[in-house]
């Protein structure tokens, strides 16, 4: 375990057990030094930061007011759960993540008794938690704990065939640009639901509006658009079948981005690749 002075409380934590002993009035100076390791370990082994210091707090609440590990504690993205490996007897091989027999990158049941649930990317576990059926697709097969995974053209109708609720967050590349058209809104069952979060270049507008206004599609919540700010004019504002947001499902938040600059910064000065790395011949 990496023990430090600058860590007193947290190095006093071997299990949730522990957290629970501690006097409320010590839980936000807890709740830094977890912080500051969840830091630490990131860079040095890279990986998903933001996502666990945005749950830092939570985290340690969670535990203080939950009997965990016989309360369930189920984490939307398996991302988040750095600080929760960090307080449920991991923090002594966290700098194994990403690394061949080291620890998961995501939460796993066969890793702690504080995993009931295989975590992965977002939506899958809470999902799963509350009954629905998760499904995805990729370019490229992907195995992912709790979701039914399909790839290629003929995965993809596949996939759309089962989906009452289609959530598109695919990056824009030349091919998926207009993927989301007359051809594949007809191979969702009739009435599904449809969010975009992704880019504005997957929808063929003009196919929406028509499935929209035939029944197939239900509805359609859409945070991004062909055009940018949406024109006064545009039918999406009118429409009662469809619901606008102003391109904010995910919102860059300077504290946990500057720490990833910061982490990358010291990465590039130690001779370690960056992380993540855009692949110009993926396009994403």
């Amino acid at each position: 375990m990496n023990i430090s002075n600058t860590t007193p409380l947290l190095d006093q934590i071997a299990d949730p057990a522990a957290l629970r002993a501690l006097p409320r009035g010590d839980l936000r100076q807890l709740a830094d030094e977890l912080r500051q390791e969840t830091i630490d370990v990131v860079s040095v082994t890279g990986g998903h930061l933001g996502a666990g210091l945005g749950v830092v707090e939570l985290t340690v609440a969670l535990h203080y007011v939950f009997n965990t590990p016989e309360d369930k504690l189920i984490w939307d993205v398996g991302h988040q759960a750095y600080p929760h490996k960090i307080l449920t007897g991991r923090r002594d091989r966290m700098r194994t993540l990403r690394q061949g027999g080291g620890l998961s990158g995501f939460t796993k049941r066969a890793e702690s008794e504080y995993d009931p649930f295989g975590a992965a990317h977002s939506s899958t576990s809470i999902s799963a938690g509350l009954g629905f059926a998760v499904a995805g697709w990729s370019r490229t097969p992907k195995t992912i704990p709790g979701v039914e995974s399909f790839s290629g053209e003929a995965g993809l109708i596949s996939l759309l065939s089962r989906s009452e609720i289609l959530v598109c967050l695919l990056p824009l590349t030349a091919a998926t640009k207009g993927i989301l058209n007359a051809k594949s809104l007809a191979a969702l069952p009739r009435g599904a639901f449809l969010i975009n979060a992704a880019r504005g270049g997957h929808v063929v507008e003009d196919d929406l509006l028509a499935a929209l206004e035939s029944g197939q599609i239900g509805h359609a919540t859409l945070d991004v658009m062909q055009e940018e700010p949406l024109p006064p004019t545009h039918r999406f504002w009118q429409h009662p079948q469809v619901t606008v947001t102003p391109h904010v499902a995910s919102l860059t938040w300077p504290p946990t981005a500057a720490v990833h600059i910061v982490a990358n910064i010291r990465r590039c000065e130690a001779g370690l690749p960056m992380s993540p790395v855009v692949d110009p011949a993926r396009e994403y």
